[in-house]
């Protein structure tokens, strides 16, 4: 049992593995899982939690954090719990993670183990930084982006939102990005990103 004073129950979105993986990133930080909402019906429990198919009025003002890896179900996800009157949950930050000076971090996010934001970062709502990512200084993050693991992010980058990083990705400094842009694993980008769609390579380029 969780007393007034203990961790902050909250609710994850979603029971694939990520959301799996984020239970035990929240867990080791300042919350405690108390549930999952998993609307496709396929799990009924997971690690000894309930697991509810729907969106429940139960649920009304309950904390939640949308933990699914796709930036746009991630916002759609995030819509459906706001509408059912669930309220954002403040960020999940691992203990492990190194966060500099002056770097913000807005709501619904999550920070995964061994990350590192150096000075002066702005990451936005809704982001998603997995295990081992590196963002440099003076680096600006839209809304609801994913950072996938080992991803390397130098300095004074701008991503727009909606933006997909794949594992092992790196952006060169001083790089712009626009929104709803995937940057493939591994690939190298070395100059600015005008228009959205898949980018793939070293150095990427537009796939599709």
């Amino acid at each position: 049992m969780h007393t007034r004073n203990g961790p902050q129950d909250i609710t994850l979105v979603g029971a694939g593995g990520f959301a799996r993986e984020a239970c035990n990133w929240a867990e080791a930080s300042t919350f405690y899982v108390s549930k999952f909402i998993d609307e496709t019906g396929k799990n009924k429990e997971i690690f000894g939690k309930k697991v509810y198919p729907s969106f429940l009025r139960s649920l009304k003002k309950e904390l939640f954090f949308a933990a699914v890896g796709d930036p746009k179900l991630r916002v759609q996800l995030t819509s459906r719990a706001l509408d059912h009157g669930l309220q954002a949950a403040p960020c999940i930050i691992h203990p492990t993670v190194v966060l500099g000076h002056d770097v913000v971090v807005c709501p619904n996010s999550i920070i995964c183990p061994n990350a590192i934001l150096t000075t002066n970062v702005y990451l936005g709502p809704g982001a998603l930084v997995n295990i081992g990512v590196t963002i440099g200084h003076d680096v600006k993050v839209g809304s609801f982006v994913t950072f996938s693991p080992g991803a390397n992010i130098s300095g004074n980058v701008t991503i727009g939102d909606l933006c997909y990083i794949g594992t092992n990705a790196a952006i060169r400094e001083g790089v712009k990005i626009c929104d709803n842009v995937v940057i493939g694993m591994g690939s190298v980008v070395i100059k600015d990103i005008t228009e959205p769609g898949v980018y793939v390579g070293c150095p990427a380029r537009k796939m599709m």
